[in-house]
């Protein structure tokens, strides 16, 4: 996953070749504390990945990777920027549900474009819905239009008192940022039946765990769901 990642940033000019170990990784701390959604390929080769950190709904802003953003540090918007993130923060306390940071999505030129990367996206609001959460915060680069594609799917800026915080350019990956807020009870309806299909395939998806090396399926309490009725997405591994 992180050599995937690295091959893609490196090639897109996100990150540097002194970014990279001396494998091809591209290794970060947070990933070491998140949970990801791996897309497989008929081989079991990883197309892509998503990166999920799950907070308990006590986080404090400070403590939130966003909280280092450029947004974070900007003259301009860093007091609206908290603000407005401290509003989530409050409506995951209230509602005792955690609050999760994204990022990391990538995908295989194969994959890109097709129903499969549509889908891997759906498996976010899934997963999250899983956890179970509700709200969700997302640094998305404008670079391949991703941005615009996590909007289309239920991504919205964030506001405080009527003003959107506005897109900014991030230096570390060279390009400009939007930070998309999303709320995994909501989604476009057309979408909801690939959501569950999606969420029951993640309660049976092989989990790998840094404290077991060997595949394992995960130990869920999740209330039963109607059984697919297609394999929308293909394999999924969910590494922690």
């Amino acid at each position: 996953m992180q050599r995937l990642r690295g091959s893609i940033y490196l090639r897109e000019g996100a990150i540097r070749p002194s970014d990279l170990s001396a494998d091809g990784r591209h290794h970060l701390g947070i990933d070491d504390q998140s949970w990801h959604l791996l897309l497989m390929d008929e081989k079991g080769s990883i197309g892509g990945c998503a990166r999920y950190r799950v907070h308990p709904y006590s986080v404090r802003f400070k403590d939130l990777g966003v909280a280092a953003s450029p947004l974070a540090r900007s003259t301009e918007w860093a007091l609206q920027f908290q603000m407005a993130v401290e509003a989530e923060l409050r409506a995951a306390r209230q509602m005792q549900l955690p609050y999760v940071e994204m990022g990391g999505w990538v995908m295989a030129d194969r994959f890109r474009g097709t129903r499969k990367s549509l889908l891997s996206l759906l498996a976010s609001y899934a997963f999250v819905r899983l956890i179970p959460g509700a709200l969700a915060i997302c640094p998305a680069t404008e670079r391949n239009q991703s941005a615009g594609i996590l909007r289309r799917m239920g991504g919205h800026l964030l506001e405080v008192f009527g003003a959107v915080i506005p897109p900014y350019f991030d230096p570390r990956y060279g390009c400009n940022m939007q930070m998309l807020r999303f709320d995994a009870r909501e989604l476009l309806p057309r979408y909801d039946d690939n959501v569950q299909q999606l969420m029951a395939s993640l309660r049976h998806t092989p989990v790998i765990c840094a404290d077991a090396p060997v595949w394992r399926e995960p130990t869920t309490k999740f209330t039963t769901v109607p059984p697919l009725h297609s394999d929308p997405v293909g394999a999924y591994a969910v590494a922690v």
